[in-house]
């Protein structure tokens, strides 16, 4: 009986496992709402925005120690290629503004704007880990000296909830240099369309059961050695 139970116990484990080893990202934070109602920024070389999010301390769910960035969706519309928009990820320094460079962003697909809004995807240009207490700008602005060919959408209504994690709207920036870092403009109310899609480190569950299968494996392979 004893053996039986712990052959359950590993299998129950190893399955879960492996069902989920592959790890799922999920909207940690985001300030779309279904809507373009809001009023937009223009983009150019000349006039960059830059949104930041703070990440809670500690991280939910519990037993989540860092989340691993997978993407960023923006909602835009203009005339631009994607080429020409300089997407960017950057720390906070002392005076809540961008600080230090962390990575681009480059669209999954190469794309043209149209005059129509619509949600357009970026990832990172390498790993990024997003940690607890931690708050990150994501800035943008365009080669372009088209002042229409990049307009960055914002929703009106606001969500209700930005996230479901605890994750926070930290501010805003805006400049008119194409260096985010000297951008010091945190006056803007306007929270552009921003969705951070993250996956959690473990993700909730798996670090439990999976003891749970290596304590079944162990168990059972003592049993058989003393068979």
């Amino acid at each position: 009986m004893h053996k039986r139970s712990l052959t359950c116990l590993a299998l129950v484990g190893l399955a879960f496992i492996s069902i989920h080893s592959t790890a799922k990202a999920a909207v940690i934070f985001s300030t779309y709402n279904n809507n373009d109602s809001g009023t937009a920024s223009p983009i150019h070389n000349t006039s960059g925005k830059g949104l930041a999010f703070n990440m809670p301390s500690p991280l939910q769910p519990g037993d989540t120690t860092s989340y691993t960035l997978d993407s960023i969706s923006l909602r835009l519309s203009g005339s631009i290629l994607s080429s020409q928009i300089v997407l960017s990820l950057y720390t906070n320094d002392g005076s809540n503004t961008p600080g230090t460079l962390i990575s681009s962003f480059t669209p999954t697909s190469a794309f043209t704007l149209t005059s129509t809004a619509a949600s357009y995807t970026f990832t990172t240009s390498s790993a990024v880990t997003l940690t607890a207490g931690t708050t990150y700008w994501v800035t943008m602005y365009s080669t372009s000296s088209n002042t229409s060919g990049l307009s960055w959408k914002t929703s009106s209504p606001q969500p209700s909830l930005y996230s479901t994690v605890g994750v926070s709207l930290f501010g805003t920036i805006f400049g008119t240099t194409t260096n985010p870092a000297n951008w010091t403009n945190t006056s803007s109310t306007v929270y552009n369309s921003l969705t951070v899609n993250a996956t959690a480190v473990p993700e909730p569950g798996i670090a439990a059961l999976s003891m749970l299968g290596i304590l079944g494996l162990v168990g059972l392979r003592r049993l058989r050695s003393r068979a």
